[in-house]
């Protein structure tokens, strides 16, 4: 995991459950961590950057994945889901220019109402317009990558919106 902090109080989250331990002294995994995987990347498929917290609150995410690139010859994916709340146009560009293989976009409802009342101090109309803009950046760039796909926690509370969630997705690209 790159980070144990989020920017979220997702109602299905695991750390609402079982928030990080207080005695944890590091948020974010330090890059120099990060790099005592060298040796076993190249042999990695692909290597995911989330766990328990947002991948963008973590300063060092773009070393990151330029460095899972780099010591693995552009041959191990790298790939991490993102609430998307934290994205911004400098950040997109730079997810694309590190090489980021792939982003799952944590979208668990079709409506505001529902998205908002299970991603605490979400908000869907950001994460929709977040999510077009890195389309737009990619567009820009020339770049296919990284490729967008939906993760989506079906509930009770949300299962009448995933129709919808299908239609935002195909208005994404």
């Amino acid at each position: 995991a790159s980070t144990d902090e989020c920017n979220l109080a997702c109602v299905h989250c695991v750390r609402e459950v079982y928030p990080p331990e207080p005695v944890r002294k590091l948020k974010h995994m330090p890059f120099d961590t990060f790099r005592r995987l060298s040796d076993v990347i190249p042999y990695a498929l692909a290597v995911g950057l989330e766990d328990r917290g947002e991948p963008l609150m973590n300063p060092d995410i773009f070393r990151m994945i330029r460095h899972i690139k780099h010591v693995s010859n552009g041959t191990t994916e790298a790939r991490f889901n993102s609430n998307m709340m934290l994205l911004t146009r400098e950040k997109a560009e730079e997810l694309v220019d590190a090489g980021l293989d792939a982003l799952q976009i944590s979208l668990d409802g079709g409506t505001a109402e529902a998205f908002e009342r299970i991603r605490v101090k979400g908000d869907f109309g950001k994460v929709v317009e977040n999510s077009m803009m890195l389309q737009e950046v990619k567009r820009k760039k020339g770049s296919l990558t990284p490729h967008l796909s939906m993760n989506i926690v079906a509930m009770r509370s949300n299962v009448e919106t995933l129709p919808e969630v299908a239609r935002i997705a195909a208005r994404i690209g």
